[in-house]
């Protein structure tokens, strides 16, 4: 009778532990769940009709659905987006060959992109990481041509020319993530990130592909308002930045190109 007594005693306290183990381990682990509006405008450039065009002032409100994985300090976060109706103002540049001919270049495109970040908090206030982004971009061009009657006068039509781009970047970048409490509600925080991306490019009317390596610079400066601890609201400003050489060789114009996404952003997470 004791030791049946003593069998279901031990049994029980073993299995009390073992409860409260796992009830503390889910404790550690957190979800959260958001969305982000990032009211963005893109600069960026193009390798067509033998030289780099330079492309400004498409601006779109993209919604950017994000996930978090968190355990004690590791966490593990992921986001995409893909938007299109990206149209960026008309440029003019000159060719000539005998004679001087303007050019006009519009063109529209869309952009996706994803990113998973790992990463560790090695302070309350500090995370690093390490990251995986991919990006891909596909753009419609129209290039008109004309004869130049006198300086500043546009001539005859001459001919137009369509085609299309396509530029993908992938690789790996390295962050940090800083925070800091003002008072129980609000909260200041940063991210910064850097990393090395390749890039691979081809125009259909060129018939022209090229590869390249650039460099990805972003960051995002911003408060966040904590109403309960499941739930939080930011507004902040982001950009990003990625450099490359000149996709091919270019008779003339700028020797390298730039791609910029900066605008302001709102989110809204929830925690369970």
């Amino acid at each position: 009778m004791y030791n049946r007594l003593l069998k279901t005693l031990a049994f029980t306290i073993i299995f009390s532990l073992s409860v409260s183990s796992n009830a503390l381990a889910f404790e550690d682990l957190k979800f959260t769940l958001g969305v982000k509006s990032w009211v963005a405008q893109w600069d960026t450039f193009t390798a067509s009709q033998n030289n780099i065009q330079e492309l400004k002032k498409a601006e779109e409100s993209i919604l950017i659905p994000t996930a978090t994985i968190k355990y004690k300090k590791l966490f593990l976060s992921s986001s995409y987006y893909k938007q299109d109706g990206f149209a960026f103002e008309p440029t003019t540049f000159y060719w000539y060959t005998g004679t001087v001919i303007e050019n006009t270049y519009a063109a529209n495109a869309e952009r996706s992109e994803f990113d998973v970040t790992l990463g560790y908090r090695i302070i309350p206030q500090v995370a690093l990481s390490i990251g995986y982004k991919k990006i891909d971009i596909t753009g419609n061009y129209e290039v008109n041509s004309y004869g130049v009657a006198a300086p500043g006068v546009r001539g005859p039509f001459i001919s137009q020319t369509t085609g299309t781009f396509v530029d993908n970047f992938t690789g790996a970048y390295l962050g940090a993530n800083f925070a800091s409490a003002f008072n129980r509600y609000l909260a200041g925080y940063g991210t910064f990130a850097y990393g090395i991306l390749d890039e691979e490019y081809t125009d259909s009317a060129d018939g022209f592909s090229n590869s390249d390596e650039t460099s990805y610079i972003s960051a995002e400066v911003g408060l966040a308002y904590m109403p309960a601890k499941w739930v939080n609201f930011t507004l902040a400003y982001r950009f990003q930045t990625i450099e490359s050489k000149a996709k091919g060789a270019s008779w003339f114009g700028i020797e390298e190109g730039e791609d910029r996404m900066r605008g302001l952003m709102l989110g809204a997470n929830v925690t369970f």
